[in-house]
């Protein structure tokens, strides 16, 4: 009996834990999809952003080059990049 009881609660910690790790994954590729149509749409068309098949290496490159154009580059917090890039690479 015990041990039915405890394996039923092991079982519903990990499926909770399983659900929440879904769910923040899926709140992370819907905050980058919301920034990469807010920032980076201003200077290119989102179907460029799509076409480019980059890694996540060259992605942090590109994002941080794009942060580093003078007047039109995106300014991000370090988490709006790490949504973003989770988001480019998810692509």
């Amino acid at each position: 009996m015990k041990k039915t009881v405890l394996s039923g609660v092991f079982f519903v910690l990990i499926l909770a834990l399983l659900l929440q790790f879904v769910s923040v994954r899926n709140l992370v590729a819907e905050n980058g999809e919301s920034i990469a149509m807010q920032r980076c749409t201003v200077c290119h068309n989102i179907n460029r952003v799509e076409r480019a098949d980059h890694d996540r290496e060259r992605w942090k490159r590109t994002v941080q080059r794009m942060m580093g154009k003078s007047r039109f580059g995106p300014r991000l917090s370090d988490a709006e990049q790490d949504a973003l890039i989770e988001y480019l690479i998810s692509l």
